[in-house]
């Protein structure tokens, strides 16, 4: 190779250590970091009607939620384990809707010094398609790490 090939490299390395500087400055600012989070339960059928949106901090708030949300099961499915030394649960719901076809995922989790914000997708059913014409409703339940911070949750369709 020669120095040809390089020409204007000299530029660019500056460029792109400013690019990945920018990329970082919320967090370096104070801004909002993003969250890893696994799912826990997703589905549409919850003994959980009203829209709603659940911060669960320890296994005593976990065993409560989860009888409600499966009270309609008989029997009901077992809670499953969760370390409420280093997570947390997060659980979304749209709601009661009047026919299938409807969902909800979680799609990103943030997290500010006082503030973690939840985006999550309700997805409705397309005009004119096929859907069971019974209640749903539809949630996502994830796990995180512990988080400070109050609960904001974000709703796109």
């Amino acid at each position: 190779m020669t120095d040809q090939n390089f020409k204007g490299a000299g530029k660019a390395i500056p460029l792109l250590v400013a690019l990945a500087f920018s990329f970082n400055s919320t967090a370096l600012a104070g801004g909002s970091e993003g969250v890893a989070f696994s799912s826990i339960d997703n589905g549409t059928s919850s003994g959980i009607e009203d829209k709603s949106n659940w911060l669960i901090r320890t296994d005593e708030e976990w065993k409560s939620f989860w009888r409600k949300h499966k009270a309609t099961e008989t029997p009901p499915e077992a809670a499953p384990r969760v370390n409420f030394k280093t997570d947390m649960v997060i659980a979304v719901f749209a709601g009661t809707k009047s026919s299938g076809g409807y969902t909800v995922k979680v799609v990103h989790v943030s997290h500010s010094d006082e503030s973690i914000r939840v985006d999550a997708l309700l997805n409705k059913p397309k005009r004119g398609s096929m859907n069971s014409q019974m209640m749903t409703q539809p949630y996502d339940i994830i796990k995180c790490r512990q988080l400070p911070g109050k609960l904001t949750v974000n709703w796109n369709e």
